[in-house]
């Protein structure tokens, strides 16, 4: 699945979980560990962004849809490989 940073990201932002496990499935990820990999920059970069807008005065932004949207991924993998 061909998915740009900024599509990963607003799926991550908005919790829906579904189009990232797919994209992570045809990246080949297989466990957690290697999802949480992937994920990484993807989830820092949200944060970084959501900071900037805290900074700038908007209170109204949240990591509610990032957390619940990396839980649901995470719980979709397993721990390792069968």
């Amino acid at each position: 699945m061909d998915m740009d940073k900024t599509a990963l990201e607003l799926y991550l932002y908005m919790g829906s979980s579904q189009p990232i496990i797919d994209w992570l499935k045809s990246e080949g990820v297989k466990t957690k560990n290697q999802a949480k990999y992937k994920l990484a920059p993807l989830v820092q970069s949200n944060v970084y962004k959501v900071a900037l807008h805290i900074g700038g005065g908007n209170s109204d932004v949240s990591l509610a849809g990032t957390a619940n949207c990396v839980k649901k991924v995470l719980d979709y993998f397993p721990e390792t490989e069968d």
